[in-house]
């Protein structure tokens, strides 16, 4: 069965065009990568990264960040691994019921910082501890590569490089002074994780 469009010729011609144009971005979104992974999460991603790193592998673990950052559109899921458990299980560190209070790296890095945790605690979750370090280093590693599009300015730029390094680094020791169990080396460097990481967010959240 045949059907025609009726009306007026710039009608007609306006209908073809909106078609044409939605056949354009469609296939454009059905086959691009980036748009096919920007909903799909990583933290799988971040965890094959903090294993490599847990392995000494730095250099293995620079390129699967760069892998990670070439398929995504932003740092949106990235900073996810750095909330707490969420109902249905995923996320967090440690083993859950029972486990590590909070399980969140953001707010343990607080209390970390905060002295709520002394000698024994620490030496009781070290191994977690030791875990969500990797889990950090693991995001620094992609967020070296993988700067936010919007913010352009050379000084920006040098910031942002600033911070994700100073938070790499810090994360490398962090998981040293865990497994070592020393608690006031702990308390200490989760402070400088939170405050480069509080310096970032003033200039990039």
């Amino acid at each position: 069965m045949k059907y025609q469009i009726r009306g007026t010729p710039s009608t007609v011609i306006g209908i073809a065009l909106l078609a044409v144009s939605l056949g354009i971005f469609l296939a454009n979104h059905a086959t691009s990568p980036i748009h096919a992974a920007q909903n799909q999460p990583v933290a799988a991603d971040i965890l094959k990264i903090a294993a490599t790193i847990k392995d000494g592998n730095n250099a293995a673990a620079k390129k699967q960040a760069a892998a990670l950052a070439a398929k995504i559109e932003d740092l949106e899921h990235v900073m996810r691994v750095f909330k707490p458990r969420k109902k249905d299980g995923k996320g967090g560190v440690g083993v859950g019921n029972g486990g590590i209070t909070p399980d969140g790296i953001e707010l343990l890095l607080y209390d970390l910082e905060a002295g709520k945790f002394g000698a024994a605690a620490i030496a009781k979750e070290a191994a977690v501890l030791e875990e969500m370090a990797q889990r950090i280093a693991a995001v620094a590693e992609v967020t070296d590569v993988k700067l936010p599009e919007k913010f352009v300015l050379p000084q920006k730029k040098e910031n942002w490089l600033e911070w994700s390094a100073t938070v790499r680094m810090s994360a490398a020791e962090l998981a040293k002074a865990a497994k070592a169990k020393n608690a006031q080396a702990v308390k200490t460097i989760a402070g400088k994780i939170n405050a480069a990481c509080n310096l970032c967010h003033t200039d990039f959240r």
